[in-house]
């Protein structure tokens, strides 16, 4: 090998070693580091839950109207007994004790129940001596039952009862108790009448028989 080309070769080798050298001289670099997240804490205020019905208009008072009432009731008539007491079951009435039963639909009915024609009114009349085997309740006995004060009127499934007069002897299902601005309204609503068991099978003659 000629001089030059060995002194080529050295030189190359000399500079890859000083290379070499000068990377080996440096400083050394730090592994990465996850840095650490940023967190921002909001106001307590803001952490607070706030109850929904800081969201929510302000609820309307209640608006009563016997129209809305009378919708929702059973379109089943009033039964009055003797004048004076409302009742829906008439399986404890002996048939034998009825001295009349009038149906009123509207106008024809006194004035004072007129307000409870909306279904018809079937009025029964006990003979006289028949004991009432039910017990009954007066309307200032509900009214106390509601510790309602005030001017009081009162509702039987809906219906206006004009007449002060009349108790209840029928089963209850509630009492709807609406304040307005002018008087507290109670209404009563009567539990519907047990039905009928249906008769055993079999042939049944109907007839009158003569001797």
């Amino acid at each position: 090998m000629r001089v030059p080309q060995i002194a080529s070769l050295l030189l190359t080798a000399a500079g890859c070693l000083a290379g070499h050298l000068g990377w080996a001289q440096r400083a050394a670099v730090a592994p990465l580091v996850p840095l650490p997240p940023i967190v921002q804490f909001a106001s307590v205020d803001a952490l607070l839950v706030k109850p929904l019905s800081m969201y929510l208009p302000p609820l309307a008072p209640p608006v009563f109207t016997e129209r809305l009432v009378a919708q929702h009731a059973r379109p089943e008539p009033i039964y009055l007994l003797n004048s004076h007491f409302i009742i829906n079951e008439l399986g404890g009435i002996n048939p034998r004790e009825i001295a009349s039963v009038v149906v009123y639909r509207g106008a024809d009915a006194p004035p004072q129940w007129r307000s409870l024609t909306e279904h018809g009114i079937i009025a029964i009349m006990l003979k006289p001596g028949v004991k009432l085997r039910f017990k009954t309740k007066s309307l200032n006995a509900i009214r106390r039952q509601t510790k309602a004060s005030g001017t009081v009127s009162f509702q039987v499934n809906g219906l206006r009862i004009e007449d002060p007069s009349l108790r209840v002897a029928a089963a209850i299902a509630g009492l709807d108790v609406v304040r307005t601005d002018s008087e507290t309204i109670i209404n009563i609503r009567l539990a519907p009448p047990k039905p009928t068991p249906p008769a055993p099978p079999g042939i049944y003659i109907r007839g009158i028989t003569t001797r």
